[in-house]
């Protein structure tokens, strides 16, 4: 048993990829403690003046609460710089065998794998892989959903095109969102660099995450030598695809202070209410992206790159569907 709370166990992403679901798996094990905050992003190469504005102010808030030792309750992110505030999010009298939280950020930050390393060697590290194409559609759609687009261009294939132009620079910039996230290769090899294969975790959204999350279960816990009954099982997707009903609903729910307002004095039976009936829409159909051969070339040897550290991971990933010069 660990007697020491120090994190030992990492979700490193990738983003869209139902990390949040896993992590609250994982946090329903009585043998795992997982941080309050999902995201703390503490091994993570930016750092706060390269965020925006309100996520400094939001974020230095949280820093300050936990310096305070007022935090209270849970939150998905955060940027926490200091260690003894890191730490923090571990503190606990109970005992247990993991420590643990799952920023997304670790996965495409160039450092992460090594600053994870040199603070805990014998870590658990846990990769959650789909379909790239798919995983940049829907952190896309997300961005939409919460206003991260405004003023820019909302086109995801000319964005993507306009990467591919610059990919030597999308590669180095580890805040890219959608072509350079969802370049798997050089992210998950940077963790077998470092980490041993029986501390890594790979696992395939598309078959290890079925609604049943049997299959799951019995990945965790033979990955953590765990007992698998210890776990509660949930068939809800969190974070899952959806899209505001108008303008006016786009902008309240990208404002975070109206949120947290309304977080704080609404029963959750009713929050659920004012989501499915008055906010969003059920979950759209997916628009026809589609991309140049180039790109869609990319992604194909990125897979076949993939394949000298897993055969099975990307096995069921098509692209073609995806080519906007369909091949007969």
């Amino acid at each position: 048993m660990i007697n020491k709370n120090i994190p030992n166990l990492f979700i490193v992403g990738a983003a869209k990829c139902a990390t949040t679901s896993v992590h609250d798996i994982l946090k329903s094990h009585t043998e795992i403690l997982m941080s309050s905050i999902k995201e703390p992003n503490y091994f993570a190469d930016f750092s706060l003046k390269d965020l925006s504005k309100y996520k400094q102010q939001f974020y230095t808030k949280t820093n300050n609460k936990l310096r305070k030792g007022n935090f209270i309750g849970e939150q998905h992110a955060t940027l926490i710089e200091e260690e003894e505030l890191y730490l923090k999010l571990f503190k606990t009298e109970e005992t247990f065998q993991y420590f643990g939280e799952s920023s997304v950020s670790y996965l495409f930050s160039n450092h992460s794998a090594e600053r994870i390393h040199k603070f805990n060697s014998k870590s658990k590290i846990i990769i959650i892989l789909r379909n790239p194409i798919e995983r940049m559609i829907s952190h896309f759609q997300m961005d939409l959903l919460i206003g991260e687009l405004n003023g820019v261009n909302k086109n995801l294939e000319k964005i993507v095109e306009q990467e591919f132009k610059n990919i030597d620079d999308v590669k180095k910039n580890s805040l890219n969102k959608y072509l350079g996230q969802s370049l798997y290769f050089d992210q998950v090899k940077r963790f077998y660099d470092y980490f041993s294969p029986e501390n890594i975790l790979l696992l395939n959204y598309e078959a290890d995450l079925s609604a049943k999350n049997d299959l799951l279960i019995e990945k965790l816990s033979a990955f953590l030598k765990l007992d698998k009954n210890h776990f509660s099982i949930t068939k809800s997707t969190k974070n899952a695809k959806k899209t505001p009903k108008n303008v006016i609903v786009s902008n309240f729910t990208k404002n975070s202070s109206y949120k947290q307002f309304f977080k704080q004095i609404l029963s959750k039976n009713f929050k659920e209410f004012l989501k499915s009936r008055i906010l969003y829409s059920d979950k759209t159909k997916n628009k026809e992206f589609t991309f140049s051969d180039e790109v869609i070339d990319l992604f194909i040897n990125e897979k076949n790159d993939l394949t000298s550290i897993s055969e099975t991971i990307s096995v069921n990933w098509n692209f073609d569907k995806f080519r906007k010069n369909k091949r007969h």
